[in-house]
């Protein structure tokens, strides 16, 4: 079975937003990553909100993805929210990687463009490895 990867970075409004170039990540891990199954990756305001669990339940039904992952804020906040998402849809919970940003480390956004990458880049290695 080919894996389909999907990866999300949240904007988390301006909170990562603000300091790290998410377009920029979302580019880079379909480009850099697709030979590890990532198939689309893209951005979006609030992951967490209602709208945004609306966006990666359709995207789990429609691509059929086997894998998620989403970079935003806390875990603790918000990992429950995007375990639940895929069981809603019938994806094992457990297939669900948080990466969290490391959007606090720079202050400015033209220094905090890389950073946030290799927490991404570790989580999706792992789902090449789940």
């Amino acid at each position: 079975m080919i894996e389909k990867v999907r990866g999300y970075v949240c904007h988390c409004g301006k909170n990562i937003a603000g300091t790290v170039d998410v377009a920029d990540v979302s580019n880079w891990a379909v480009e850099q990553l697709k030979h590890q199954g990532v198939v689309v990756a893209g951005d979006y305001k609030f992951m967490c909100s209602s709208l945004g669990q609306e966006l990666i339940e359709k995207d789990i039904k429609d691509l059929g993805l086997t894998h998620l992952v989403v970079m935003s804020c806390s875990p603790h906040l918000h990992e429950a929210t995007f375990r639940n998402t895929c069981a809603r849809t019938g994806l094992n919970p457990y297939l669900f990687e948080m990466a969290k940003s490391a959007s606090k480390a720079h202050g400015s956004p033209s220094k905090s463009w890389k950073p946030p990458r290799k927490p991404l880049f570790g989580s999706l290695n792992w789902m090449e490895v789940a």
